[in-house]
């Protein structure tokens, strides 16, 4: 029956939380389940999706736990379980941040039948939302960033795109990874910020094509639905000291605005 019982606290962990199936909650909870919860008992399957689950998947959509340990006696189990996510959402209450996380808790279940009578969850999820509601951090602006981004003015080496082919240039940011295209090609990466500098510093560094690994050096400003920033060439030493109408030689500036509904 332990092993049993076991088996099913990790099949929680996994199908729930990292596959996000929301079929298993309905085949392991009754509606007559109770969770004991830092914000208070729930009850029921439909309860836990929508105060518990949805609300968490929303806040970190890239959430991962992993199970470190479990105890097992008679109809109970208790998971210890380590948890990673980026703050890309508001399912929390707030704006999303963008900061990375990770947190440890420790889950208890009483099982009956195969289902999952009552439990509780042992983590510190207020502190968790004390540090995210924290004042600026370096990663704050990455939350900024995220979304589609159309380019409204680009110059390459002090030449202007033809205002005809701007709306091919285009930028998806998600978490700290992007996708860029432009006419003729494109190509994937990932940004690494310091808005702690000034002037504010990113780094472009491609996971694909002729300059992956190579760090492309900038600078940028953001306001709103809007971003500028400037980059040196793949692999230069030399950041850029201005957000300039005319680069100086290898370097490109880009005027981003933001898609919205």
């Amino acid at each position: 029956m332990a092993t049993e019982n076991v088996n099913l606290a990790r099949r929680w962990i996994e199908e729930v939380w990292n596959q996000r199936r929301t079929d298993t909650i309905d085949e392991l909870l009754t509606d007559e389940s109770v969770c004991h919860s830092e914000s208070g008992p729930l009850r029921g399957k439909d309860e836990f999706k929508q105060r518990v689950h949805a609300p968490l998947l929303a806040a970190f959509p890239d959430l991962r736990v992993n199970v470190e340990g479990t105890v097992a006696e008679g109809d109970e189990v208790v998971v210890r379980w380590a948890a990673t996510g980026t703050h890309l959402g508001d399912g929390l209450g707030f704006p999303a941040t963008g900061r990375e996380v990770s947190f440890r808790g420790m889950t208890w279940i009483r099982y009956r039948d195969g289902k999952m009578a009552e439990g509780a969850d042992c983590w510190n999820q207020a502190g968790l939302v004390q540090s995210l509601r924290a004042p600026e951090a370096p990663q704050d602006d990455l939350a900024k960033f995220q979304g589609t981004w159309v380019a409204v003015a680009f110059e390459k080496e002090g030449e202007k795109t033809a205002e005809e082919h701007l709306g091919a240039v285009r930028l998806v940011i998600e978490g700290d990874r992007y996708r860029y295209t432009e006419p003729g090609g494109g190509f994937e990466g990932r940004y690494r910020l310091d808005p702690t500098r000034r002037p504010k510093e990113i780094d472009s560094i491609p996971t694909e094509g002729e300059h992956r690994g190579k760090v492309a050096p900038g600078i940028y400003e953001i306001d709103g639905d809007t971003h500028r920033v400037c980059f040196a060439p793949p692999g230069s030493e030399d950041r850029p000291t201005a957000l300039v109408d005319s680069p100086r030689e290898g370097c490109r500036l880009y005027v981003m605005r933001k898609v919205t509904d």
